[in-house]
């Protein structure tokens, strides 16, 4: 390491004064100076001391202490020397602990190569051929430190050639780096190429194979290509070649030619480094393919077994032969390319062309036209075309069908006609279809029979065979996807206001379909507002799987949805199916609660309960009930609750029954039961105090209505409007008389509630909205025992007597399977005080009412009542 040790001597009687600045040759520096150096014949200047760059990449400073130290670790920010290498003044920066010099270019960069074996070596090397743009290195360099670089590959010892490449690393990082490649090289060997960058060598040793200039390989095996070749035209035109294996030992140009034999021969040449199998970076020897085609000619006579070749090297150094046999055409026939029409079916009666459609009987006097040319004659030769399980054939027609015949194919261009052959022609139909079926032919020869004379080529004539409609022998459901885990066909309609659940919804119906002629299938069907539908093509026959899907999540209401398919069964005409099969849909509602209030004895407590058995009945609310749902729970409460108690009771309910006795529906438990129909929960009330039934109304409506009315006890009241004229009944639309549990074509006309004292009068108006299920007028009295609003989900009931049900002469009664039915009433006939109006003892038709009532709420809290998530 060489030192160089800087000292700077001050004179300060000659120069000036050292308190504040240093001046030479000036008394009077800058002020902001701290040197300042003066010319005074202004014909001199500041001279810097001078290094190589190899000086400076070893300077040592000497500190304060004497010792010297390697610049990397010495504190010698901004020191400046003139490089003579480079020509410029540089200087050093200690952060980047790097020389930089003045001229405006980043110093050398710090980099490597950290993998030798990613190295690329790229093109082809041969002694005394110059180098191309082909020929290059690609290095990986992994940067450090940002800077230029010049990046040499050279040959140790050299061998006429280099590799460079130089420029500005801009940022630290991984690049590949392209050396290209410059000069030629002298000759033939292994050349082990070193790296350096910038001067620092690597550890790398790159391999490069210098070729031979002369190509020298050998033929190792010969191969006869497309092996019937024709005998009556050019052989050149047919792809006649020889594909030749060849043992490389050196590259260059191949070139391999034949002797004639038989009217022709073959040659060929190219480059052995765009051969098939050529490995640029690989060692020698290699092995290759090259295809040697038919030079000229064709041959001259078929019948004369194989003809024998010798295939001769005629370029390579050490000359090679190798001996090939082809084997000529007996006789043949193919389609011309120019000719390869799609074929149609015709008629002989009509000139036009048929239609063939998959399972549908093709025309009697059906025929194809094939266009062939001839490269061999051929005597007795049966002409077989297969397509769409069809086979047409060179024939003739016998008395209802057609027999197969043979013709002769002697001439070089000729057009055969073939007919659909088979007994009967009625039974002769498509069986599989698509645009462009390729038609495959055989031939069969009276006199050799294992012969094949058709010649396969890259043009095949097709036939268009349409499909028709598919025809099933049977369609079943197989199931569905989406709607409630576990409940098949349950498609579950959510509330849609904001904080509602979205729908649960059954998004397809899966057919099993039993094909008995393959074709397009198209299901569809609509109900509820949604549509299933699906459509595609099966291909075979057999049972296989189709998706129906649903068209959108809007169903119109609640309730079984019965999609009707209809389907193309076997025999059926097209356009006219007469197979069907109904799937059914449950458009249901949500798993919900009802909570009753009241007593022992005159409320859905009563045991055994048949008001209970019918809300908790499967079949009637279920699944695949009469009202679709995930059905509900009934939870009683005998004890009057207080107001914070009634809330958590009924906090997550959807309906609410108040029954009998008073107490339940006191004023104080008023405005909670209000606070849950506001949050969309329906209320069903009942009571025999005048008090409290109006209290009921004036909360939920904001009146003074009064409950006014005092009598005997009134069993089976109407149902609709009683006057002294006869009973007027609701509209045939109402959800309550006329829901889905009143039996079809049935009017209901009375029902027992037990009614003293608990109705309302004419005297005051009742809210619009209000619809009376039961209400008597006459002799200037108006009386209201039974009341809904299906605008605020709220139902009154003049006492709670309606409810219970424990025998058949009770409200509400049902069958053995629960389904509600009318009640017989034995008490005596009413008459309402001092207006000569009187019902009859009978049936009541309270399980109905009841029935449709809980369905109506059910509908009401699917459609208002939120739950917060």
């Amino acid at each position: 390491m060489k030192k160089i040790t800087i000292l700077i001597i001050i004179v300060l009687a000659e120069f000036g004064y050292i308190s504040a600045q240093v001046s030479i040759m000036t008394e009077k520096p800058t002020p902001n100076s701290a040197l300042q150096v003066a010319s005074p014949d202004k014909d001199r200047g500041l001279l810097l001391p001078k290094a190589t760059q190899t000086t400076i990449d070893n300077l040592q400073i000497v500190t304060e202490s004497g010792e010297n130290e390697n610049i990397v670790s010495y504190n010698a920010d901004g020191l400046m020397i003139y490089n003579v290498n480079s020509g410029c003044f540089g200087y050093y920066n200690q952060a980047k602990n790097q020389w930089w010099n003045l001229c405006g270019t980043l110093p050398p960069a710090v980099s490597s190569i950290d993998n030798c074996g990613g190295i690329k070596v790229a093109g082809v090397y041969l002694e005394d051929e110059a180098f191309t743009l082909n020929n290059y290195l690609q290095v990986p360099v992994v940067v450090s430190v940002p800077g230029t670089y010049v990046i040499m590959a050279t040959v140790v010892p050299d061998n006429g050639y280099y590799f460079m490449a130089q420029g500005t690393f801009p940022r630290a990082g991984g690049f590949t780096v392209t050396l290209n490649g410059a000069g030629t090289p002298n000759a033939a060997q292994t050349d082990i190429v070193k790296i350096s960058i910038n001067g620092k060598e690597q550890i790398c040793e790159v391999p490069i194979v210098i070729g031979t200039k002369e190509p020298d390989y050998c033929i190792i095996d010969a191969q006869q290509n497309n092996p019937r070749w024709p005998v009556i035209t050019d052989l050149t035109g047919i792809n006649a070649s020889v594909t030749a294996t060849l043992m490389v030992y050196s590259p260059g140009e191949w070139k391999i030619i034949t002797s004639e034999v038989n009217g022709y021969s073959f040659a060929g040449k190219g480059r052995l480094e765009n051969a098939q199998g050529y490995n640029p970076a690989g060692k020698f020897p290699q092995t290759v393919k090259v295809v040697v085609p038919v030079a000229n000619g064709q041959a001259a006579a078929y019948g004369t077994g194989k003809d024998h070749f010798t295939l001769s090297t005629a370029s390579s150094k050490n000359p090679c032969n190798y001996g090939v046999d082809i084997q000529l055409s007996e006789g043949g026939f193919y389609i011309p390319c120019q000719l390869c029409p799609l074929v149609k079916l015709y008629k002989l009666t009509k000139a036009d062309s048929v239609e063939l459609k998959i399972g549908t009987a093709i025309p009697f006097d059906a025929y194809i036209d094939i266009p062939i040319h001839v490269t061999a004659p051929i005597a007795n030769v049966t002409v077989r075309a297969q397509v769409a399980g069809l086979t047409f054939a060179t024939a003739d027609f016998v008395t209802d069908h057609y027999v197969e015949k043979t013709i002769n194919l002697l001439t070089t261009d000729n057009s055969v006609r073939l007919y659909p052959t088979g007994n009967p022609m009625s039974s002769i139909k498509p069986t599989a279809y698509g645009q462009n079926l390729p038609i495959v032919f055989t031939t069969v020869n009276a006199g050799n029979p294992a012969k094949n004379y058709f010649e396969t080529s890259d043009c095949k004539p097709t036939l268009d065979v349409k499909t028709s409609t598919a025809r099933f022998s049977s369609v079943t459901l197989a199931g569905y996807t989406g709607g409630v885990a576990g409940q098949q066909g349950f498609y579950q309609v959510n509330s849609l206001l904001p904080g509602a659940a979205p729908n649960v919804i059954v998004t397809a119906i899966r057919l099993n379909v039993a094909t008995s002629q393959a074709g397009q299938y198209s299901f569809s069907a609509t109900a509820n507002g949604i549509t299933y539908s699906g459509s595609g093509e099966i291909t075979a026959t057999g049972t296989t799987e189709v998706t129906l899907t649903y068209s959108s999540d809007t169903p119109a209401g609640f309730g079984r949805g019965d999609y009707n398919f209809a389907y193309h069964k076997v025999g059926d005409t097209e356009g006219t199916p007469t197979g069907s099969l109904t799937v059914p849909v449950y458009f249901g509602y949500r798993s919900m609660k009802i909570v009753s209030y009241g007593d022992a004895t005159y409320t859905m407590n009563r045991n055994p309960s048949n008001a209970k058995k019918i809300v908790e009945e499967p079949g009637n609310f279920g699944i695949t009930g009469k009202i679709p749902s995930l059905g509900y729970t009934v939870t009683m409460y005998t004890v009057t609750p207080n107001a914070t108690t009634m809330a958590t009771q009924i906090k997550d309910a959807d309906v609410v029954f108040i029954n009998y006795p008073a107490s339940f529906g006191a004023t104080t438990l008023l405005s909670t039961l209000k606070a849950f129909n506001d949050a969309g929960g329906v209320v069903i009330y009942s009571s025999q105090s005048n008090t409290y039934s109006q209290n009921f109304y004036n909360t939920f409506y904001g009146g003074t209505i009064t409950s006014d009315f005092s009598s005997a006890l009134y069993y089976n009241i109407p149902i609709g409007t009683r006057t002294s004229s006869g009973l007027t009944g609701l509209p045939a639309t109402d959800p309550i008389v006329y829901g889905p549990f009143t039996p079809t074509g049935f009017t209901p006309v009375s029902m027992m509630v037990e009614s003293d004292n608990a109705c309302y009068t004419d005297k005051q108006t009742l809210a619009s909205t209000i619809i009376p299920l039961s209400r008597v007028t006459g002799n200037n009295h108006d009386y209201i025992f039974a009341w809904y609003d299906t605008t605020k989900g709220l139902m009154y009931f003049g006492d709670s007597g309606w409810t219970r049900g424990e025998s058949s002469s009770q409200p509400i009664n049902c069958d053995a399977n629960n389904k509600p039915i009318a009640s017989t009433n034995t008490t005596a006939a009413y008459t309402i005080l001092s207006s000569n109006i009187t019902e009859p003892a009978g049936y009541s038709h309270c399980s109905y009412i009841f029935a449709n009532a809980v369905a109506w709420a059910m509908e009401y809290a699917a459609k208002h009542r939120v739950f917060a998530p």
